[in-house]
């Protein structure tokens, strides 16, 4: 590139009108039209007249520059969208729904027998009786010399657990309510004899397995 193509090109990166610059173009002419191209807010090479439709001394801020949602917190302080948060509120409610249906032994505690823990155990039986949500999780004792019947209702609930004891030499005979199935090895459904122990769970909706010493 010869130095007159040279200033010719410098001049219109300047934003010089195209027909102002003379064929012949000397020095002096060359850097007094730059200058003023300068001087009157001209390109010069890198520099910008305007920016996000603001001129002169700029000053942007997010919004100019589609950042306006953006901001500069820390992972642990940022919020959680009200989107995300109804997803954990949902999770949460359903997760505690289905704990709520879990009873595992020992670990029953409701209105209906505030005081039970762990392990409680039961030795006020001495006759017949019918199992109730209350029996949940104990571990029921029977002293008794003559034969006892234990029903086991329809309506207690899932997962209900207990274990009957048979301390006395009365055997225990375990009696389906209306409704209700009894499921066991050999389809027994009496204590084998004395200090014979049954445990009795329910399996599924008014089915219930008995495992342990029956006959």
């Amino acid at each position: 590139m010869t130095t007159a193509e040279f200033e010719r090109t410098a001049l219109l990166n300047a934003g010089v009108d195209p027909s102002q610059i003379p064929s012949i173009l000397d020095t002096a002419t060359f850097r007094r039209m730059l200058l003023d191209a300068i001087a009157a807010g001209g390109n010069t090479g890198g520099a910008v007249k305007s920016v996000a439709g603001k001129t002169g001394i700029v000053t942007l801020v997010k919004a100019d520059v589609g950042l306006d949602k953006v901001d500069n917190t820390t992972d642990a302080e940022k919020p959680v969208s009200n989107a995300t948060q109804s997803a954990i509120s949902a999770l949460a409610s359903a997760t505690q729904d289905a704990l709520d249906q879990k009873q595992p032994v020992g670990n029953y505690l409701t209105s209906v027998n505030s005081a039970m823990v762990t392990g409680v155990i039961d030795n006020t039986k001495t006759t017949s009786f019918s199992l109730a949500n209350a029996d949940n999780g104990e571990i029921i004792t029977i002293n008794s010399s003559v034969a006892i019947n234990v029903t086991i209702p329809s309506g207690l609930l899932t997962g209900f657990n207990t274990m009957i004891v048979q301390l006395g030499t009365g055997v225990i005979t375990f009696v389906a309510g209306s409704g209700v199935t009894i499921r066991s090895f050999g389809g027994f459904v009496n204590t084998a004899g004395q200090n014979a122990a049954v445990s009795i769970t329910n399996i599924a909706q008014n089915q219930y397995h008995l495992g342990g010493n029956l006959a």
